[in-house]
């Protein structure tokens, strides 16, 4: 699998796919690279994902989306 180029009408696969390369890239260099333990890398994972998603939602609650 390898990252794809995102056009505005990609599937929702094509979304996916990156997502899981990014997030797993993510995960593997923090372990390897880092040192940081698995629990550790991933509760920092879903911090920051869940971190864009809500100023995804703010920016388009306020109709501010970049």
């Amino acid at each position: 699998m390898t990252y794809q180029n995102i056009k505005k009408d990609s599937p929702v696969d094509t979304y996916q796919d990156n997502l899981f390369l990014a997030v797993s890239d993510m995960f593997w260099d923090m372990i390897t690279r880092s040192n940081i333990k698995e629990k550790e890398a991933r509760e920092i994972i879903i911090r920051d994902v869940k971190d864009v998603i809500d100023e995804s939602l703010r920016q388009a609650r306020e109709d501010d989306i970049r």
